[in-house]
């Protein structure tokens, strides 16, 4: 898809708070991490990326049903005003199995908690969403930086996989929003700051190939 008629990159990134032994959610200092260091992001992307928006989630699908509309709000009023900005909604969830950072491909219309049956997330919703961005080059580019990253078209049953498909399904027909959902792994594997820089080269990426400026 060609974004090139956008000049401004806004980006809402999300992670999770406490889930079972876990008190501090690797995704949660991530996302804090990136935002403590918003001032410097934006000047390396040259005021052309703006870090607008950040959400801590529990792990809850009546939470994460919930309060995913904030994010989608502000958002739809961004889009109101008929600026030309591109729109990236980036959610971040931990993989513990992982040796790399995943970047998902696909969100399926499925969900399992290990408590309820496996069902679907909308019963009339499309089987699946892929995302909007060639992962697959991006990836390698990371790659080229000596970063350790993969696409995946696996994102799990539960939580990330949950909200990865309702904000596909919200902005399916929003050519300028893309949702995105990116798997991290344990801190011992890949560090905040590591992921970071990561992170910041791809909105470089994504800026450099898909805005005009």
């Amino acid at each position: 898809m060609n974004y090139s008629q956008y000049e401004k990159l806004k980006v809402y990134i999300s992670g999770y708070g406490p889930f079972m032994d876990i008190s501090e959610n690797p995704s949660n200092i991530l996302v804090d991490y990136i935002m403590q260091n918003k001032s410097s992001y934006e000047k390396e992307l040259n005021n052309i990326c703006e870090l607008a928006y950040k959400e801590i989630y529990e792990v809850s699908v009546d939470f994460v049903s919930q309060n995913v509309k904030k994010c989608h709000a502000l958002i739809d009023e961004g889009l109101r005003c008929g600026e030309k900005e591109l729109h990236l909604l980036v959610h971040f969830g931990v993989n513990s199995k992982s040796d790399c950072i995943n970047l998902e491909i696909i969100a399926k219309n499925e969900i399992h908690d290990y408590i309820k049956p496996r069902s679907m997330i909308n019963q009339e919703g499309e089987d699946l969403y892929l995302c909007k961005l060639d992962l697959d080059m991006i990836s390698r580019e990371l790659c080229s930086l000596e970063h350790k990253v993969n696409t995946s078209t696996d994102a799990g049953t539960y939580l990330c996989n949950f909200i990865y498909y309702k904000s596909s399904e919200k902005f399916f027909n929003c050519e300028n929003v893309i949702p995105l959902f990116i798997h991290i792994p344990l801190p011992q594997t890949c560090s905040a700051e590591e992921i970071s820089k990561c992170f910041l080269d791809f909105l470089k990426i994504v800026s450099n190939k898909y805005l005009k400026y």
